[in-house]
């Protein structure tokens, strides 16, 4: 399952033929898709980075050839300065008293060299580095799903305690706390490519899915596919539960309380546990 382009597909199809002439450049690029084709000549390369909103991600060669650098996880920690806070932008070539662990990060490195034809898993939140070998052609694909979920929340409010850290000087600037918070989200729709606005919009579209999806099977129907939506349903309103004291507009904030009324009156059946 595909959460991420499945949300992006439904903006696109709820803009319709107005919608669509309507849009800014920047509202289209807002609503693209993770699903592109990447075209790059021998010797150029991708900076060290994690994929966005820590989903996962898959890419199959149709030709030339790449070198991966891949980190697990769990040795996130040594790629970042001496202050913790700034992310080194190579695993070599790199300042080593200003990345004094990225030495360390080395040697946990794991090399891949994907030729034609092969394809690629990285799993949510390998920071990696890519070099083209040869002149390249490559089909990409990002996506997060029920699976990963959480991994994508703690990145937005890691993104989000930096963007009110970035911009503590304004706070005295702003009106009250909610438009600084207006402010801090602004900043992590712009790093993280969605805020909690956006997040909380794609998580309503999922659990209103999946119930849609079990009401036209009928109350009846309780095979592996009826579980498996009504998990999701249950995940996306869990996570929904989550961000509810941090979403801004209070219409919005309705707007989010009643889906999941809904959603837990569609499903009795399902403890959510709240």
């Amino acid at each position: 399952d595909d959460w991420l382009n499945e949300y992006y597909d439904y903006l696109q199809a709820t803009a319709g033929p107005a919608g669509a002439e309507e849009r800014t450049a920047q509202q289209a690029i807002e609503q693209s898709d993770y699903r592109f084709l990447y075209m790059g000549p021998k010797g150029t390369k991708t900076g060290l980075h994690a994929d966005v909103l820590r989903s996962y991600s898959w890419s199959i060669n149709i030709s030339g050839r790449k070198k991966w650098y891949l980190l697990p996880p769990r040795f996130t920690h040594l790629l970042y300065d001496t202050f913790g806070h700034n992310l080194a932008p190579s695993f070599f070539d790199v300042d080593e008293e200003m990345f004094p662990n990225i030495k360390l990060a080395r040697k946990h490195l794991v090399e891949v060299h994907q030729g034609v034809d092969e394809v690629i898993f990285v799993p949510s939140g390998w920071h990696h580095t890519v070099e083209n070998l040869e002149d390249t052609l490559s089909i990409n694909h990002n996506w997060f799903n029920v699976c990963n979920i959480n991994y994508s929340l703690e990145l937005l409010q890691r993104e989000r305690h930096e963007a009110e850290q970035a911009i503590c000087d304004c706070r005295a600037m702003c009106k009250d706390e909610k438009e600084f918070e207006e402010l801090v989200q602004r900043n992590v729709a712009a790093n993280a490519s969605m805020n909690y606005e956006n997040f909380a919009s794609l998580l309503i579209m999922v659990a209103e899915t999946r119930v849609r999806v079990l009401k036209g099977k009928g109350a009846a129907d309780n095979d592996n596919e009826s579980l498996k939506q009504a998990y999701e349903a249950k995940m996306a309103v869990a996570v929904l539960h989550q961000l509810l004291e941090r979403i801004t507009s209070e219409k919005f904030r309705d707007k989010l309380l009643v889906v999941v009324e809904n959603v837990k009156a569609h499903l009795p059946h399902v403890n959510f546990g709240m």
